[in-house]
């Protein structure tokens, strides 16, 4: 039964994942009309969405191989941002192979391009929020473990006084997101922020022949899939590794908080498992957008809307 249990939040967000599939697969729009003729743009959409789902498949592998290997449960904790970086390296290269698909020798017509306006602003505001709660907590919970004393358990045993029958006996919870844990994680983070940044840049910044207004609405749309791919890998990593750490660190302080009878903690544990919620949410989000890319085609009208005020 335990391990039924255990299960069942798995079930839950593949279910989620394949419906919201499903539901984006009805829903997206990719019109770009006589454009998808051109053999430039289809070369270039062919090879952009095998280097996504290259980067997918490939990264999901090492991400599973990262989770059984690693030590103490830090391999769990670094897998989704392993991921990520797979994901985004993959992407990378994809747009390497396709840098000079639309480009015509000899011509040139000057355009000014913004990573902004290709963003899906929904998804990166939800993923810019999720960073900032992920890195806040990892801080906060390293501080809180350094301030009070973690023996020799180099970061990932939280040691606390306990009062039973008057008498002060020094308590320990494992694991607790010390330091152990969230230097390693701040590190990855770190890598796959940066590699977004480079990832984001060469989607934008490919060059390509922009007299054709046809070929330049189609290379928008394109362009717009790969950004959004990328913050959607973004968006796996702090996602996955934000519900992991408001479960497990929910966990550990309403366990001292039923020791200590604390009410403050027992709200704080509270608080840190609701917070695994939304960011199960989010995880569902961000891995339909990978499967099922959507936005390129209203993130190209919103530049062209823009381009004709």
């Amino acid at each position: 039964m335990e391990m039924l249990a255990a299960g069942v939040p798995v079930l839950l967000l593949g279910a989620g994942v394949v419906v919201t599939v499903l539901v984006r697969v009805l829903l997206r729009r990719d019109s770009v009309g006589p454009a998808l003729r051109d053999r430039r743009i289809a070369w270039l959409r062919t090879v952009s969405g095998r280097a996504r789902w290259t980067g997918l498949w490939v990264g999901a592998l090492v991400c599973v191989w990262i989770g059984v290997v690693g030590h103490l449960g830090l391999g769990l904790l670094l897998a989704p941002a392993v991921f990520a970086v797979v994901q985004i390296l993959g992407l990378i290269a994809g747009e390497g192979l396709i840098r000079n698909a639309v480009r015509t020798p000899g011509t040139a017509v000057l355009e000014r391009r913004e990573v902004r306006d290709y963003l899906p602003r929904g998804l990166v505001g939800c993923v810019a929020a999720a960073s900032v709660l992920l890195v806040g907590t990892l801080t906060s919970t390293t501080l809180l473990a350094a301030t009070w004393k973690v023996g020799g358990a180099a970061g990932r045993v939280y040691v606390y006084d306990q009062v039973v029958d008057g008498v002060v006996v020094g308590t320990s919870r494992s694991p607790w997101p010390g330091s152990f844990y969230s230097i390693p994680a701040g590190v990855v983070l770190l890598v796959v922020f940066a590699l977004a940044g480079v990832g984001l840049v060469l989607a934008v910044g490919r060059p390509r022949d922009g007299s054709d207004p046809q070929i330049r609405q189609a290379d928008d749309a394109a362009r717009s899939r790969v950004v959004e791919s990328v913050v959607a890998a973004v968006g796996v990593a702090v996602a996955t590794m934000l519900a992991g750490l408001g479960l497990v660190l929910g966990g550990s302080l309403l366990d001292i908080a039923g020791a200590s009878g604390s009410t403050a903690v027992r709200l704080l544990g509270g608080l840190a498992v609701v917070i695994a919620f939304p960011a199960a949410v989010l995880l569902t989000w961000s891995l339909s957008v990978l499967f099922v890319p959507g936005a390129g085609q209203r993130a190209a009208d919103r530049r062209y809307a823009a381009l004709a005020q």
